[in-house]
């Protein structure tokens, strides 16, 4: 059996929501409150999802590295807390001094990531559209729904994402880098759209 539950973060959500709608401005100097994906991203930043840089912007067309992805995929699931620096990790390109060597640890265990298959992970690399679309829909857990659908990577991550509501209103195409602000709305949608949980497997 698979129960899907909603993954709402209701609690922690609603008053950040409303604390960032009544502010003087925007939290980032190059992020517009009227751009469609702030309000999503105003909610990532206070729940330390995905931030900013030290100069206060958001640097919504840049893109960001696999390493970066892993860690805020990471986030996504609450799981930050758990993070130790200097963790080990498969990848020959990933030491333990890497700053994001606990992150990437992490979501390869959990199976989120599991890097070129040529012991690589390319932590620099900037992240492809379909690399952290098929990222969050394994930390959401919807792998086995993938794999009963059949069909090829990356068709397959992105047909359930569709079905589920996890999406970009900022564009992001197969093959293409993924800018910041397409990173941040497939996040946010994330968060609005049902976790599944895997409770125990039928006998079929």
């Amino acid at each position: 059996t698979i129960l899907s539950m909603a993954m709402l973060f209701t609690m922690a959500v609603t008053p950040v929501y409303a604390a960032s709608e009544s502010s003087a401005g925007s939290l980032y100097k190059d992020v517009p409150t009227s751009a469609t994906y702030y309000p999503g991203l105003a909610i990532q930043n206070k729940l330390g999802i995905f931030v900013g840089d030290d100069n206060g912007n958001f640097n919504p067309e840049a893109t960001i590295t696999r390493a970066e992805a892993a860690a805020v995929v990471v986030r996504l699931k609450g799981l930050e807390g758990t993070i130790s620096s200097g963790s080990s990790t498969i990848f020959s390109d990933v030491p333990s001094s890497h700053w994001a060597s606990g992150y990437i640890s992490t979501a390869n265990a959990m199976g989120i990531v599991v890097g070129y298959g040529n012991g690589m992970f390319g932590p620099e690399d900037p992240v492809k559209y379909e690399e952290i679309l098929t990222m969050i829909i394994r930390a959401m857990g919807y792998d086995p729904m993938v794999e009963s659908r059949g069909g090829s990577w990356p068709g397959n991550y992105i047909g359930v994402a569709s079905s589920i509501g996890v999406k970009s209103t900022e564009g992001g195409s197969v093959g293409k880098e993924a800018p910041r602000k397409v990173v941040a709305s497939l996040l946010y949608s994330a968060l609005k759209a049902p976790l599944m949980e895997v409770v125990s497997w039928g006998s079929r």
